[in-house]
């Protein structure tokens, strides 16, 4: 069974917090959630065990999805994306691929009216404005 993976908020396992936004560090806590007065961080990760016993990452929940190893945030990847004169709107999100943990990235646009997609422009955009592991590794372009 699938489930999301929590950490005890104690002295001696602290959560500092998000630097400068005490409202992002309210979010990512959750409270009372065994007993009274107790609190959780939200990693955001659902594990599961596996039929070896280990507990092993399957998916992520929010606005953001894991690929190699990393947490690729997809209002990252669209708004960085929205930035290419063609693209009229855009939306990023994380595909399985068989035999691969976690999901690839893969953006849907829209191209503006008047304009043409131009995979050359998009490509230098991505490899100069994200970082290597947010690379969407699918494009849909949509009519």
């Amino acid at each position: 069974e699938t489930g999301l993976l929590l950490s005890k908020v104690s002295p001696i396992s602290p959560f500092f917090g998000y630097a400068g936004s005490k409202q992002l560090t309210e979010k990512k806590l959750m409270r009372n959630v065994f007993m009274k007065e107790d609190a959780y961080f939200n990693t955001g990760d659902l594990m599961a065990e596996d039929q070896e016993g280990f507990i092993c990452f399957r998916d992520r929940v929010g606005d953001t999805f894991r690929w190699k190893g990393e947490n690729v945030a997809t209002t990252e990847v669209t708004e960085t994306l929205g930035l290419v004169d063609f693209i009229q709107e855009v939306n990023a999100y994380g595909v399985k691929i068989p035999g691969h943990e976690g999901r690839a990235g893969m953006a849907a646009m829209t191209v503006r009216p008047g304009l043409t997609f131009n995979g050359k422009t998009l490509f230098e955009h991505v490899m100069r404005d994200l970082p290597a592991y947010a690379h969407p590794l699918f494009i849909r372009l949509q009519v």
